[in-house]
């Protein structure tokens, strides 16, 4: 039987097996050949690069310190500098990546955490289980606000993180975030004070999804293949190609179980991709980051194999970029070559949140952020370390650069003007939505 994974080869000879795919004009036998022939002409290269894989044996839990100091006496425990000396006392350091079972005990600690009598954070953070993945692991949603202000005064934003299972970096950034939002509640940190998350926490109510795929990470945990992007062995679907929009494109998104970027049996097919559906359905968000790896970059709607053609905008599309703009010239040069996605992808993509978001949820900023990339390794040579930093200095390196993402979304909402923007934009929204159900009546 015939079949391949396209994140295995080279670049160039993606585009020859997509150009192949698309026309159906080569035999196998012929496209073999082909393939054989840019390997070896690719491993005469002699090209040297890093190469190493996650430690999982230096990862110590991140929250389990807050979860200790729920156990100091209540007047200890009732002290937000007492608490900070605690944990910080006691903090493992956090420079290497989460197996899936350290990441359920990760997610343990946090329930912990919220739901704790004792504990300082039950106002501002919550997390519970909203739906169940295709095999059955549970799909959870923190939330991070202070409760006290009502939600129709804060602007909400939903942040999608572990959808591709080999960009590992991007559910570990989901854990810094929220140890530093945590921790800067308490006292000033050396990335936040106290009182500019506080700020944060009264203007803002985060909707975090901490891992959309965790079955994909099993899968790539028990198969060794670090290249593994889909959802589970058995359905093996991009989730990122499974949204109604552009949805089956012929050219941004393959039609066979297995092969690279499947879309799967029809929108929505996937319980991961409809909890990401429903979400948008119940909640006015205001910003979706649906976080990745690989370059670090940021898009904004559309990159389907048709917007493309058009070079498709939508009203919003001003706007967007320049939140873009600011998060990039205020990242010190990490995020790069930033913009719509037709103009600075280099392929389409059918079927995408991002388009989904911008295209048919209609939110004023839909961003797809690329995190981390390695431009020196493509997935022919090495899945892990194009994806993701090694463990150690550069892993805690990365991490402060990548916060800037974060730091920027919120300095730009948090800026008078930017403000004044957003609930015009979110007037004008309303005001749309009024005349269409007037035009309906």
């Amino acid at each position: 039987r015939f079949d391949f994974r396209i994140s295995t080869l080279n670049t160039t000879t993606q585009k020859i097996v997509r150009v192949i795919m698309v026309n159906q004009m080569l035999s196998i036998s012929l496209l073999l050949a082909i393939i054989a022939h840019v390997h070896t002409t690719h491993s005469k290269t002699n090209r040297k690069y890093p190469f190493y894989r996650p430690n999982y044996s230096s990862t110590r839990p991140v929250f389990e310190p807050f979860v200790k100091a729920l156990t100091l006496d209540e007047q200890q425990s009732n002290a937000h500098d007492q608490l900070f000396q605690f944990i910080t006392a006691n903090a493992n350091k956090f420079e290497s990546y989460h197996n899936y079972t350290q990441y359920v005990e990760e997610i343990d600690f946090l329930m912990q955490i919220a739901n704790s009598k004792q504990s300082p954070f039950s106002s501002i953070l919550s997390i519970q289980e909203e739906s169940k993945s295709v095999d059955g692991h549970a799909l959870h949603r923190i939330m991070i606000t202070d409760t006290t202000i009502p939600s129709a005064q804060k602007q909400k934003i939903l942040m999608i993180f572990g959808e591709h299972p080999r960009e590992f970096i991007v559910s570990e950034s989901m854990l810094d975030l929220v140890s530093n939002i945590l921790l800067a509640y308490l006292s000033d940190t050396a990335i936040w004070t106290s009182t500019y998350i506080l700020s944060v926490l009264q203007s803002f109510e985060l909707h975090i999804l901490p891992m959309l795929n965790p079955d994909g990470k099993l899968a790539l945990e028990s198969t060794g293949d670090y290249c593994w992007r889909w959802n589970t062995q058995s359905h093996r679907v991009d989730l990122n190609r499974n949204f109604d929009w552009a949805f089956a494109g012929k050219q941004g998104s393959t039609h066979r179980k297995g092969t690279e970027e499947w879309h799967g049996e029809a929108a929505f097919s996937e319980p991961e991709a409809k909890l990401v559906h429903d979400l948008l359905q119940q909640n006015e968000y205001a910003v979706v980051l649906d976080i990745h790896s690989g370059t670090q970059q940021i898009f904004v709607p559309f990159v389907d194999t048709q917007s493309r053609k058009t070079k498709r905008t939508r009203p919003q599309t001003e706007e967007e970029l320049r939140l873009v703009e600011f998060i990039q010239g205020h990242s010190d040069g990490w995020y790069t070559n930033s913009g719509i996605a037709w103009k600075y992808n280099d392929y389409g993509a059918d079927g995408t949140i991002m388009d989904y978001v911008g295209g048919v949820a209609n939110v004023a900023y839909s961003l797809c952020v690329e995190i981390y990339g390695d431009p020196t390794v493509d997935n022919s040579i090495d899945c892990f370390v194009q994806f993701n930093p090694n463990n150690g200095e550069h892993f805690v390196q990365t991490m402060n650069n990548i916060r800037t993402l974060y730091t920027g979304t919120f300095d730009y909402f948090l800026s008078p003007e930017n403000e004044l923007v957003a609930n015009m934009l979110d007037t004008a929204k309303q005001l749309q939505l009024y005349l269409l159900d007037k035009l309906k009546n």
